[in-house]
């Protein structure tokens, strides 16, 4: 599962609040919504991947630092910062409804102003991809993509590299040549 930030999309197109936002979410808390059901992992990727290894710098709750982003981002405590709409689905994932919950009040505790929107499928999946001449729908969307096979690409390429689709990533709208 993925929670993805339209980074082609104020105000998520700033890295700072983006980062924010992460430090915000409290893993250990959506993973006991989750239950059997989820794992953590401090990678882009599923442990069970080839070329899985921890990141050191992967973003921890850290509400503290969170405020520091906050402020740097230009939204002291959040002031400032327009309505931001999460997209989930029901019906689809176990437990996404729940846990977008737990995330959305996390989330709002530091100051972020979110709005989760919870969809059946089929409404769901109109909205979570990037399409040409389009604005994408939400702020953040959670989705799950994971393939068979054990190569990190097919989940990596799709999802963060800038010629997925029209938009950049296929849901995140990522547009980084560094990241290419």
């Amino acid at each position: 599962k993925y929670l993805h930030f339209r980074t082609n999309k104020a105000p998520f197109d700033n890295p700072m609040l983006r980062l924010a936002a992460s430090h915000a979410i409290d893993r250990s808390q959506v993973l006991e919504v989750m239950g059997v059901a989820g794992h953590e992992s401090n990678n882009y990727i599923s442990p069970v991947k080839f070329g899985y290894v921890d990141l050191e710098n992967y973003p921890t709750f850290d509400p503290v630092k969170c405020q520091e982003l906050l402020a740097q981002a230009g939204f002291p405590k959040g002031e400032g910062l327009p309505e931001l709409e999460y997209l989930v689905s029901t019906g689809f994932y176990p437990k996404t409804k729940e846990y977008g919950e737990v995330i959305t009040a996390m989330l709002q505790e530091q100051g972020f102003n979110v709005k989760l929107t919870v969809m059946e499928t089929a409404a769901w999946l109109e909205r979570i991809y990037q399409r040409k001449g389009q604005e994408p729908f939400g702020h953040m969307v959670d989705v799950g993509w994971s393939t068979g096979s054990p190569e990190p690409d097919l989940v990596l390429r799709p999802m963060f590299h800038s010629k997925a689709s029209p938009m950049g990533g296929l849901i995140n709208g990522c547009m980084d040549p560094e990241i290419d």
